[in-house]
């Protein structure tokens, strides 16, 4: 994308071909428990297409590698979980936080730039959510989409891919959520009034001590 980072999911495919070499694609998909190997070559060759984060992880340790690498670049333990899939987990990171941050499901849509539908859907585990769609939850709450993905690498990542993609998009200000417009016009209406007086107090004692002097 011109003027801009690029997400950070948008190198999978060169990523899966380093990382194939010599492999067909049917092998992989064997090797990963995919039935089809028409899924590996679309992960690979076919642009603009976006797994989901279960199909990411098989392949990934189907060529050793970790999920969170494959997916979006960050080096992170490549062994398999021994039961079970670690993205499996990320209904529960996304919803926690989510609620750390103060934030409802519309307000983090807003956020990332999706729908309350994608939030919901993720959070109650309807549906398992692509690369794309976590690396925007991942950017609007200022955490390592590998985390919020697979639960590996730290929760804040300090690599210098995560801060490219995060200045993508504007932070979220948590300082403002839950406050209306009107709240805050009050608010500034109170200090004006306080400051005020305070003024009146101190011309008044600057009056009596002319007087007594």
């Amino acid at each position: 994308v011109r003027g801009r980072r690029n997400p950070l999911h948008f190198g999978l495919p060169a990523r899966l071909k380093r990382a194939r070499e010599n492999l067909s694609f049917g092998s992989v998909a064997e090797a990963a428990g995919i039935s089809d190997g028409q899924i590996v070559f679309r992960l690979e060759r076919k642009r603009g297409h976006v797994p989901r984060l279960d199909t990411v992880e098989r392949v990934a340790y189907a060529l050793g590698l970790s999920p969170a690498f494959l997916a979006y670049g960050i080096e992170a333990d490549a062994s398999p979980p021994t039961d079970g899939l670690r993205c499996e987990g990320v209904a529960l990171r996304l919803r926690e936080t989510r609620t750390a941050h103060g934030l409802n499901m519309r307000a983090l849509a807003r956020a990332a730039g999706l729908t309350h539908t994608a939030v919901r859907s993720t959070e109650t585990g309807a549906s398992m959510p692509g690369i794309a769609t976590v690396e925007s939850f991942a950017v609007a709450l200022g955490v390592s989409p590998g985390w919020l993905a697979y639960g590996l690498g730290p929760m804040e990542h300090q690599g210098d891919d995560v801060r490219q993609v995060t200045s993508a998009k504007p932070r979220l200000d948590r300082s403002t959520v839950g406050k209306s417009p009107t709240s805050s016009r009050c608010e500034q209406r109170r200090q004006a009034a306080a400051n005020t007086a305070s003024a009146a107090n101190m011309t008044q004692d600057l009056t009596c001590a002319l007087a007594t002097g």
